[in-house]
Protein backbone atom coordinates (compact mmCIF):
# COMPACT_ATOMS: atom_id res chain seq x y z
CA UNK A 1 0.00 0.00 0.00
CA UNK A 2 1.59 2.99 -1.13
CA UNK A 3 2.09 5.41 1.61
CA UNK A 4 2.59 9.21 1.22
CA UNK A 5 1.24 11.70 3.82
CA UNK A 6 1.01 10.47 8.10
CA UNK A 7 -0.23 12.63 10.85
CA UNK A 8 -1.87 11.88 14.09
CA UNK A 9 -5.21 12.48 13.99
CA UNK A 10 -8.46 12.02 15.20
CA UNK A 11 -10.18 8.57 14.50
CA UNK A 12 -12.53 8.14 11.28
CA UNK A 13 -14.78 5.56 10.37
CA UNK A 14 -13.51 2.49 9.26
CA UNK A 15 -15.68 2.05 5.98
CA UNK A 16 -13.43 4.20 3.44
CA UNK A 17 -10.13 2.07 5.20
CA UNK A 18 -11.67 -0.99 4.28
CA UNK A 19 -12.31 0.63 0.83
CA UNK A 20 -8.54 1.75 0.59
CA UNK A 21 -7.28 -1.81 1.81
CA UNK A 22 -9.73 -3.49 -0.83
CA UNK A 23 -8.46 -1.42 -3.78
CA UNK A 24 -4.85 -2.03 -3.12
CA UNK A 25 -5.37 -5.52 -3.47
CA UNK A 26 -5.17 -6.50 0.24
CA UNK A 27 -6.41 -10.01 0.82
CA UNK A 28 -9.63 -10.73 2.72
CA UNK A 29 -7.96 -12.39 5.82
CA UNK A 30 -6.32 -8.52 6.67
CA UNK A 31 -10.16 -7.00 5.69
CA UNK A 32 -11.84 -9.44 8.34
CA UNK A 33 -9.12 -8.42 10.57
CA UNK A 34 -9.42 -5.25 10.65
CA UNK A 35 -13.28 -5.32 10.80
CA UNK A 36 -13.59 -7.89 13.86
CA UNK A 37 -11.48 -5.42 15.79
CA UNK A 38 -12.82 -2.27 15.22
CA UNK A 39 -13.63 -0.38 17.96
CA UNK A 40 -16.76 1.24 17.05
CA UNK A 41 -17.76 4.04 14.82
CA UNK A 42 -17.51 7.70 16.45
CA UNK A 43 -20.23 8.82 19.07
CA UNK A 44 -22.45 11.62 19.66
CA UNK A 45 -20.44 13.44 22.73
CA UNK A 46 -22.58 14.42 25.78
CA UNK A 47 -21.34 17.80 26.75
CA UNK A 48 -22.24 17.46 30.33
CA UNK A 49 -20.40 13.99 30.23
CA UNK A 50 -17.42 15.16 33.23
CA UNK A 51 -14.91 13.10 31.73
CA UNK A 52 -15.49 14.94 28.43
CA UNK A 53 -14.99 17.89 30.79
CA UNK A 54 -12.00 17.16 31.85
CA UNK A 55 -10.50 16.27 29.09
CA UNK A 56 -11.50 20.13 27.79
CA UNK A 57 -11.33 22.10 29.91
CA UNK A 58 -9.43 19.99 33.11
CA UNK A 59 -6.60 19.88 30.20
CA UNK A 60 -7.22 22.20 27.89
CA UNK A 61 -7.68 20.22 24.73
CA UNK A 62 -9.68 21.75 21.92
CA UNK A 63 -12.86 20.47 21.67
CA UNK A 64 -12.63 19.61 17.84
CA UNK A 65 -9.53 17.45 18.62
CA UNK A 66 -11.77 14.90 21.11
CA UNK A 67 -13.79 12.14 19.55
CA UNK A 68 -16.04 9.70 21.24
CA UNK A 69 -16.18 6.27 20.73
CA UNK A 70 -18.60 3.74 23.32
CA UNK A 71 -15.76 2.73 25.39
CA UNK A 72 -13.05 6.14 24.93
CA UNK A 73 -12.14 8.94 23.92
CA UNK A 74 -9.82 9.94 21.89
CA UNK A 75 -7.57 13.17 21.79
CA UNK A 76 -5.57 14.77 19.65
CA UNK A 77 -5.35 11.71 17.39
CA UNK A 78 -3.33 9.12 20.14
CA UNK A 79 -4.15 10.06 23.43
CA UNK A 80 -6.89 7.83 25.00
CA UNK A 81 -9.59 8.36 28.15
CA UNK A 82 -11.20 5.02 28.60
CA UNK A 83 -15.12 6.06 29.73
CA UNK A 84 -15.63 3.16 32.26
CA UNK A 85 -12.20 3.28 34.24
CA UNK A 86 -10.58 6.65 34.11
CA UNK A 87 -9.95 8.35 37.55
CA UNK A 88 -10.33 12.24 37.37
CA UNK A 89 -8.19 14.19 39.43
CA UNK A 90 -10.03 15.49 43.00
CA UNK A 91 -8.98 18.34 42.16
CA UNK A 92 -10.92 18.86 39.07
CA UNK A 93 -13.47 21.49 39.39
CA UNK A 94 -12.35 22.71 42.64
CA UNK A 95 -12.37 26.76 43.17
CA UNK A 96 -9.58 28.37 44.47
CA UNK A 97 -10.07 32.04 46.31
CA UNK A 98 -7.43 33.62 45.70
CA UNK A 99 -6.21 37.14 47.61
CA UNK A 100 -5.27 39.46 44.86
CA UNK A 101 -4.04 41.83 47.84
CA UNK A 102 -0.93 39.20 48.82
CA UNK A 103 1.55 39.49 46.44
CA UNK A 104 4.12 36.69 46.29
CA UNK A 105 8.31 37.45 46.67
CA UNK A 106 9.80 38.02 43.32
CA UNK A 107 9.54 35.95 40.31
CA UNK A 108 5.89 35.77 39.99
CA UNK A 109 4.30 34.08 36.79
CA UNK A 110 1.01 33.84 37.28
CA UNK A 111 -1.54 33.64 40.34
CA UNK A 112 -4.75 34.24 38.40
CA UNK A 113 -7.52 32.40 40.06
CA UNK A 114 -8.80 30.96 36.90
CA UNK A 115 -6.13 28.54 36.08
CA UNK A 116 -6.47 26.49 39.41
CA UNK A 117 -2.95 27.70 40.85
CA UNK A 118 -1.46 26.06 37.46
CA UNK A 119 1.07 27.69 35.84
CA UNK A 120 -0.23 29.45 32.65
CA UNK A 121 2.92 28.18 30.18
CA UNK A 122 2.94 25.54 27.00
CA UNK A 123 2.97 22.31 27.86
CA UNK A 124 5.94 20.08 26.94
CA UNK A 125 5.52 18.13 30.77
CA UNK A 126 2.81 15.55 32.08
CA UNK A 127 -0.03 16.31 33.46
CA UNK A 128 -1.19 13.74 34.88
CA UNK A 129 1.44 12.02 37.15
CA UNK A 130 2.32 7.59 37.89
CA UNK A 131 2.67 7.35 41.45
CA UNK A 132 6.27 7.40 42.96
CA UNK A 133 6.10 3.58 44.12
CA UNK A 134 6.06 2.61 40.61
CA UNK A 135 7.73 4.63 38.19
CA UNK A 136 10.81 2.87 38.59
CA UNK A 137 9.38 -0.74 37.88
CA UNK A 138 6.67 -0.05 35.42
CA UNK A 139 6.13 -3.30 33.87
CA UNK A 140 5.55 -3.79 30.18
CA UNK A 141 4.13 -6.90 28.41
CA UNK A 142 3.96 -7.08 24.85
CA UNK A 143 0.83 -8.76 24.21
CA UNK A 144 1.09 -12.19 21.63
CA UNK A 145 -1.10 -10.84 18.53
CA UNK A 146 2.24 -8.90 18.27
CA UNK A 147 4.29 -11.90 15.46
CA UNK A 148 7.49 -12.91 17.45
CA UNK A 149 9.14 -14.00 14.27
CA UNK A 150 8.90 -13.37 10.25
CA UNK A 151 8.07 -9.72 8.59
CA UNK A 152 5.74 -8.24 11.40
CA UNK A 153 8.22 -9.44 14.12
CA UNK A 154 8.11 -5.52 15.70
CA UNK A 155 9.65 -6.32 19.23
CA UNK A 156 12.93 -5.22 18.88
CA UNK A 157 12.05 -2.26 18.10
CA UNK A 158 9.43 -2.00 21.04
CA UNK A 159 12.78 -3.40 22.96
CA UNK A 160 14.94 -0.59 21.62
CA UNK A 161 12.33 1.71 22.53
CA UNK A 162 12.00 0.77 26.06
CA UNK A 163 16.17 0.67 26.03
CA UNK A 164 15.70 4.85 25.17
CA UNK A 165 14.08 5.29 27.63
CA UNK A 166 15.95 3.22 30.17
CA UNK A 167 18.95 5.16 29.07
CA UNK A 168 17.82 8.52 30.33
CA UNK A 169 20.18 9.38 33.44
CA UNK A 170 18.95 11.22 36.30
CA UNK A 171 15.49 10.26 35.60
CA UNK A 172 13.51 7.76 37.65
CA UNK A 173 11.15 6.90 34.68
CA UNK A 174 12.24 2.90 34.28
CA UNK A 175 10.41 0.29 32.09
CA UNK A 176 10.70 -3.75 32.43
CA UNK A 177 9.30 -6.31 30.08
CA UNK A 178 7.29 -8.58 31.56
CA UNK A 179 6.31 -12.47 30.03
CA UNK A 180 3.47 -14.55 30.98
CA UNK A 181 0.91 -11.98 32.54
CA UNK A 182 -0.11 -8.27 31.38
CA UNK A 183 2.22 -5.48 32.94
CA UNK A 184 1.25 -1.90 33.36
CA UNK A 185 1.37 -1.07 30.07
CA UNK A 186 0.55 -3.87 27.25
CA UNK A 187 1.90 -3.32 24.10
CA UNK A 188 -0.74 -4.75 21.63
CA UNK A 189 -1.26 -4.94 17.56
CA UNK A 190 -4.76 -2.82 17.04
CA UNK A 191 -5.14 -3.10 13.07
CA UNK A 192 -8.64 -1.30 13.76
CA UNK A 193 -6.76 2.33 14.04
CA UNK A 194 -7.96 4.33 10.98
CA UNK A 195 -6.19 4.38 7.84
CA UNK A 196 -7.83 7.48 6.38
CA UNK A 197 -7.62 10.41 5.94
CA UNK A 198 -4.73 10.28 7.46
CA UNK A 199 -2.88 6.85 8.87
CA UNK A 200 -2.78 6.42 12.41
CA UNK A 201 0.10 4.34 13.54
CA UNK A 202 -0.76 4.13 17.33
CA UNK A 203 -2.28 5.35 20.30
CA UNK A 204 -2.38 5.22 23.97
CA UNK A 205 -3.94 5.74 27.49
CA UNK A 206 -3.23 8.62 28.97
CA UNK A 207 -2.53 7.55 32.90
CA UNK A 208 -4.96 7.11 35.52
CA UNK A 209 -5.12 7.10 39.13
CA UNK A 210 -1.78 7.19 39.18
CA UNK A 211 -0.89 4.05 37.02
CA UNK A 212 0.64 4.71 33.80
CA UNK A 213 -1.49 4.01 30.49
CA UNK A 214 -2.99 0.88 30.35
CA UNK A 215 -3.33 0.00 26.40
CA UNK A 216 -0.36 1.44 23.59
CA UNK A 217 -1.99 0.19 20.32
CA UNK A 218 0.31 -0.46 17.60
CA UNK A 219 -0.87 -0.71 14.06
CA UNK A 220 1.68 -3.27 13.06
CA UNK A 221 0.70 -3.96 9.88
CA UNK A 222 0.79 -0.17 8.60
CA UNK A 223 4.16 0.22 10.34
CA UNK A 224 5.70 -2.14 8.08
CA UNK A 225 3.81 -2.32 4.76
CA UNK A 226 4.31 1.12 4.66
CA UNK A 227 8.16 0.68 4.59
CA UNK A 228 8.86 2.56 8.05
CA UNK A 229 12.47 2.49 8.95
CA UNK A 230 12.98 0.59 12.39
CA UNK A 231 14.78 4.19 13.51
CA UNK A 232 11.29 5.29 12.98
CA UNK A 233 8.96 2.50 14.44
CA UNK A 234 11.07 2.96 17.32
CA UNK A 235 10.73 6.25 17.18
CA UNK A 236 6.86 6.15 17.30
CA UNK A 237 7.19 4.03 19.71
CA UNK A 238 8.97 6.02 22.28
CA UNK A 239 6.09 8.88 21.72
CA UNK A 240 3.60 6.42 22.61
CA UNK A 241 5.30 5.77 25.65
CA UNK A 242 5.27 9.38 26.48
CA UNK A 243 1.63 9.54 26.12
CA UNK A 244 1.41 6.26 28.72
CA UNK A 245 3.32 8.18 31.72
CA UNK A 246 1.49 11.27 30.94
CA UNK A 247 3.52 13.46 28.32
CA UNK A 248 1.73 15.97 25.95
CA UNK A 249 2.26 16.58 22.60
CA UNK A 250 5.16 19.09 22.43
CA UNK A 251 3.44 21.71 19.76
CA UNK A 252 0.55 21.06 21.03
CA UNK A 253 -0.47 24.51 20.98
CA UNK A 254 0.63 24.80 17.68
CA UNK A 255 -2.14 23.01 16.05
CA UNK A 256 -5.61 24.85 16.51
CA UNK A 257 -6.80 27.65 18.28
CA UNK A 258 -9.29 25.78 20.51
CA UNK A 259 -6.90 24.62 23.22
CA UNK A 260 -6.51 26.16 26.92
CA UNK A 261 -3.44 26.22 29.25
CA UNK A 262 -5.55 24.75 31.81
CA UNK A 263 -4.25 21.85 33.42
CA UNK A 264 -0.74 21.89 31.78
CA UNK A 265 2.79 22.21 33.17
CA UNK A 266 5.89 23.24 30.77
CA UNK A 267 9.28 22.10 32.24
CA UNK A 268 11.02 25.31 32.39
CA UNK A 269 14.00 26.26 30.24
CA UNK A 270 12.24 23.96 27.74
CA UNK A 271 10.70 24.78 24.04
CA UNK A 272 6.85 25.62 23.22
CA UNK A 273 8.09 24.22 19.74
CA UNK A 274 10.96 21.78 19.22
CA UNK A 275 11.40 20.17 15.82
CA UNK A 276 13.48 17.46 17.18
CA UNK A 277 11.44 16.71 19.61
CA UNK A 278 9.97 12.85 20.10
CA UNK A 279 7.26 14.19 21.48
CA UNK A 280 5.51 16.47 18.41
CA UNK A 281 2.53 14.92 16.58
CA UNK A 282 3.03 13.24 13.80
CA UNK A 283 6.25 11.28 12.89
CA UNK A 284 9.45 11.34 14.99
CA UNK A 285 12.42 12.74 13.19
CA UNK A 286 13.90 9.83 14.48
CA UNK A 287 14.53 7.47 17.29
CA UNK A 288 16.84 10.04 19.81
CA UNK A 289 15.49 12.61 22.39
CA UNK A 290 16.27 16.11 21.30
CA UNK A 291 18.13 17.47 24.43
CA UNK A 292 14.64 19.20 26.00
CA UNK A 293 13.02 15.94 25.35
CA UNK A 294 15.75 14.44 28.12
CA UNK A 295 15.40 17.18 30.33
CA UNK A 296 11.35 17.22 30.62
CA UNK A 297 11.89 13.63 31.21
CA UNK A 298 13.90 14.28 33.97
CA UNK A 299 12.77 17.05 35.43
CA UNK A 300 8.77 15.57 35.39
CA UNK A 301 10.16 12.54 37.01
CA UNK A 302 13.33 13.28 38.29
CA UNK A 303 15.72 10.31 40.06
CA UNK A 304 15.18 9.97 43.78
CA UNK A 305 16.13 6.25 44.31
CA UNK A 306 18.98 5.43 46.97
CA UNK A 307 22.96 5.92 45.78
CA UNK A 308 22.25 8.63 42.78
CA UNK A 309 24.40 11.47 42.92
CA UNK A 310 21.37 13.27 40.31
CA UNK A 311 19.90 16.52 41.31
CA UNK A 312 16.40 17.35 41.41
CA UNK A 313 14.92 20.92 40.50
CA UNK A 314 13.61 22.83 43.25
CA UNK A 315 9.89 24.38 42.10
CA UNK A 316 8.85 27.34 43.34
CA UNK A 317 5.41 27.55 43.90
CA UNK A 318 3.60 30.60 45.72
CA UNK A 319 -0.21 30.22 47.41
CA UNK A 320 -1.88 33.60 47.84
CA UNK A 321 -5.09 32.64 49.39
CA UNK A 322 -2.47 31.07 52.48
CA UNK A 323 -0.04 33.81 51.24
CA UNK A 324 2.69 30.23 51.84
CA UNK A 325 5.88 29.82 49.62
CA UNK A 326 5.75 26.05 49.10
CA UNK A 327 9.25 24.22 47.54
CA UNK A 328 9.03 20.70 46.47
CA UNK A 329 10.78 18.63 43.50
CA UNK A 330 7.79 17.05 42.19
CA UNK A 331 6.45 19.37 39.41
CA UNK A 332 2.90 19.72 39.94
CA UNK A 333 2.34 18.28 43.15
CA UNK A 334 0.16 21.28 44.11
CA UNK A 335 -1.41 21.61 40.96
CA UNK A 336 -5.05 22.55 41.39
CA UNK A 337 -4.76 23.21 45.48
CA UNK A 338 -4.22 27.10 44.88
CA UNK A 339 -0.15 27.14 44.28
CA UNK A 340 1.20 29.08 40.99
CA UNK A 341 4.31 28.04 40.08
CA UNK A 342 6.91 30.49 40.27
CA UNK A 343 10.04 29.07 38.83
CA UNK A 344 13.25 26.58 39.20
CA UNK A 345 15.20 28.31 42.36
CA UNK A 346 18.26 25.87 42.00
CA UNK A 347 18.67 22.20 41.64
CA UNK A 348 19.28 19.50 44.76
CA UNK A 349 20.25 16.31 45.72
CA UNK A 350 17.52 13.90 46.13
CA UNK A 351 20.13 11.36 48.34
CA UNK A 352 23.13 12.67 50.69
CA UNK A 353 26.29 12.27 48.75
CA UNK A 354 29.34 13.77 49.47
CA UNK A 355 29.44 17.26 51.29
CA UNK A 356 25.88 17.46 51.90
CA UNK A 357 23.53 17.61 54.89
CA UNK A 358 19.76 16.50 55.01
CA UNK A 359 17.18 19.96 54.88
CA UNK A 360 13.73 18.62 55.90
CA UNK A 361 10.64 20.07 54.10
CA UNK A 362 7.82 20.87 57.48
CA UNK A 363 4.39 22.01 56.96
CA UNK A 364 3.26 24.22 59.93
CA UNK A 365 0.06 23.28 60.45
CA UNK A 366 -1.24 26.09 62.41
CA UNK A 367 0.40 29.06 60.82
CA UNK A 368 -0.16 26.96 56.99
CA UNK A 369 3.79 27.55 56.15
CA UNK A 370 6.43 25.55 54.89
CA UNK A 371 9.60 25.50 56.03
CA UNK A 372 13.35 23.94 54.99
CA UNK A 373 15.38 23.61 58.40
CA UNK A 374 18.19 21.09 59.42
CA UNK A 375 15.32 19.56 61.96
CA UNK A 376 13.42 16.98 61.56
CA UNK A 377 10.83 17.26 64.31
CA UNK A 378 9.68 21.09 65.28
CA UNK A 379 6.80 21.33 67.05
CA UNK A 380 3.25 21.80 65.55
CA UNK A 381 5.23 20.98 62.27
CA UNK A 382 4.74 17.72 60.04
CA UNK A 383 7.94 16.79 58.13
CA UNK A 384 6.77 16.22 54.51
CA UNK A 385 10.32 15.54 52.23
CA UNK A 386 13.60 15.57 52.65
CA UNK A 387 16.21 17.03 50.39
CA UNK A 388 20.34 17.41 50.40
CA UNK A 389 22.21 20.29 50.55
CA UNK A 390 25.89 21.25 50.72
CA UNK A 391 27.21 22.52 53.66
CA UNK A 392 29.82 24.65 52.46
CA UNK A 393 30.29 26.60 49.07
CA UNK A 394 32.38 25.46 46.17
CA UNK A 395 32.41 25.59 42.46
CA UNK A 396 29.37 26.28 40.69
CA UNK A 397 27.60 26.81 44.28
CA UNK A 398 25.25 29.34 45.50
CA UNK A 399 24.12 29.86 48.86
CA UNK A 400 20.30 29.53 49.42
CA UNK A 401 18.70 32.21 51.47
CA UNK A 402 16.30 32.18 53.85
CA UNK A 403 13.63 34.69 54.56
CA UNK A 404 10.77 35.57 56.52
CA UNK A 405 7.87 37.31 57.00
CA UNK A 406 5.90 38.21 60.50
CA UNK A 407 3.35 39.61 59.19
CA UNK A 408 2.36 36.38 56.34
CA UNK A 409 3.58 33.77 58.73
CA UNK A 410 5.66 32.43 55.98
CA UNK A 411 9.33 31.41 54.68
CA UNK A 412 10.51 31.76 51.76
CA UNK A 413 13.94 30.64 50.06
CA UNK A 414 15.73 32.27 46.98
CA UNK A 415 19.35 31.72 45.33
CA UNK A 416 18.53 35.94 44.00
CA UNK A 417 20.06 38.52 46.74
CA UNK A 418 18.14 41.62 47.96
CA UNK A 419 15.60 42.53 49.89
CA UNK A 420 11.83 41.86 49.37
CA UNK A 421 8.57 43.56 50.61
CA UNK A 422 7.32 42.35 53.60
CA UNK A 423 10.19 39.73 54.86
CA UNK A 424 13.25 39.83 56.49
CA UNK A 425 16.71 38.14 55.96
CA UNK A 426 17.44 34.97 57.98
CA UNK A 427 20.86 33.33 56.63
CA UNK A 428 21.73 30.24 54.62
CA UNK A 429 20.19 27.32 54.76
CA UNK A 430 22.60 25.55 52.37
CA UNK A 431 24.52 25.15 49.11
CA UNK A 432 22.80 24.50 45.97
CA UNK A 433 23.64 24.55 42.27
CA UNK A 434 21.69 26.42 39.81
CA UNK A 435 22.12 24.36 36.21
CA UNK A 436 21.19 20.33 36.96
CA UNK A 437 23.44 17.52 35.74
Amino acid sequence: MKFLTWRMTKPWGLLPAIMLLLSNGCDNSAVEREVSNHIAHPQSIDPSDRLYQYITEGLGIDQAEVVSYKDRYVAEGDIVFMKNDFVIPDDFGKSVNANADQTPPPHVHDTDASSGGRTKQWITSHTQRVDRAIQGVIEVSINSNIPSSGTYNIRPDITAAIAAWNAVSCSEIRFTVVTGRKGHIDILDDPSLPSTPALSLGYTDFPSGGKPGKLLRLNVDQLVDNQFAAAKRRGIIMHELGHAVGYRHTDWNATGSGETDEGTVQIPGTLNRDPNSVFNRGIPPGNSFSPYDLQAIRDGYPRFSGGTGCRAPLYYYWSSSLSDAFNTTMVGEKAGSGYAFQKVECYVNTTQVNGTVPIYRQYNTQTTDHILSKYSSIQNCIKEATYYLYSTTGEGRRPLYEHRSTARNDHFYTVSTGTFTDYQYVGIVGYVYTVDN
